[in-house]
């Protein structure tokens, strides 16, 4: 898995927080993604998104836009990764305000 990009939407974030809160999210969804590689061996395809990031690093929101998954049944990554978002798993480090960002995980059989 690799981040294709990211892009700050709104708000304030140094470029140490925001790497540190992209790998959190990132470790998460390799998580997500190696269990349904179990299923689906061959599974890749790209999860997009927006982020809502409040100022204690907690993500609020999680709004899918233009994911694909080959096959079709990989879009439970992205169902199993919003749970895995608001369970907890993961957060971004205290930013002191509100953030707004929008990113694309590239997911690979194998990475």
């Amino acid at each position: 898995m690799r981040l294709v990009s990211s892009k700050v939407e709104a708000g304030k974030v140094t470029a140490a927080q925001l790497q540190q809160g992209l790998q959190s999210a990132a470790d998460a969804l390799s998580a997500v993604y190696g269990a349904a590689c179990k299923a689906h061996p061959q599974l890749k395809g790209h999860l997009r998104g927006t982020f809502q990031i409040e100022a204690d690093g907690t993500p609020r929101m999680f709004m899918e836009r233009g994911s694909e998954f080959t096959p079709s049944e990989g879009k439970s990554v992205a169902d199993d990764f919003v749970g895995a978002t608001f369970g907890g798993k993961w957060k971004f480090p205290r930013i002191g305000g509100d953030l707004m960002l929008t990113v694309d995980y590239e997911l690979e059989p194998g990475s």
